[in-house]
């Protein structure tokens, strides 16, 4: 998890801009137990350009084969 200068909470440092959350609104840990559902959910439905070649082996599950990803 990366928290950037303007409080905006994402998967990593190269994913805020698409999939950025407000550090305002994690007030409690359900809300922070909610974030990686949240950051599925924006990954499937527009999925960040870095993601498409991403730089981490732990964002998304880059190197799970392609017929494990389909279940």
């Amino acid at each position: 998890m990366f928290i950037n200068e303007e409080n905006l909470v994402s998967p990593c440092n190269f994913t805020t801009e698409g999939y950025g959350i407000p550090l305002s609104e994690l007030q409690n840990l359900d809300a922070l137990m909610e974030l990686p559902a949240r950051f599925h959910d924006k990954q499937q439905n527009e999925r960040a350009a870095p993601c498409r070649d991403c730089h981490s082996t732990q964002v998304f599950e880059k190197f799970i084969a392609p017929e494990i990803q389909n279940h």
